[in-house]
């Protein structure tokens, strides 16, 4: 016996789609989703080049998002006064592995409202790390 997870073609499924690409988009406007060069320019390393964002990624420290048009670093990671990647990315990138999300589910989480902060955004509150990374914990360890 065959299961269908779930119709490709439903009218639901094309919405959902529809406004998950609808925040790509928006993330991409309010914070950049940015190339590695871009980011090597942000962090003020352009010595660096690309190659800086791709040794960066072993160490954990930086979220990196498969797109149509390639890999991309959402900005709101980056102090853009201090030129550094947030401390706060290292922690939030081992709660979403731990609990089996991609980068994608971490970057998208960063950017919509949650109920474990009082409905705010966690990226609007990255001054406050510890307060996201226990939010990201429990909302990323919910049990049905």
């Amino acid at each position: 016996m065959k299961v269908v997870m779930g119709d490709d073609s439903s009218p639901q499924y094309a919405r959902a789609q529809k406004a998950t690409e609808n925040v790509w988009r928006e993330m991409a406007a309010e914070f950049g989703l940015l190339t590695e060069t871009e980011l090597s320019a942000v962090l003020a390393v352009p010595s660096a080049g690309p190659q800086f964002a791709l040794d960066e990624m072993p160490a954990r420290r930086l979220l990196a998002i498969e797109r149509p048009e390639g890999l991309r670093y959402p900005g709101f990671q980056v102090d853009r006064q201090r030129h550094a990647i947030r401390p706060v990315m290292q922690d939030l990138l081992k709660v979403a592995r731990g609990a089996g999300r991609s980068g994608a589910s971490l970057a998208l989480w960063m950017v919509s409202a949650t109920g474990y902060l009082d409905g705010a955004r966690p990226v609007d509150l990255l001054e406050s790390p510890a307060a996201v990374i226990d939010a990201a914990i429990q909302s990323f360890n919910v049990e049905w």
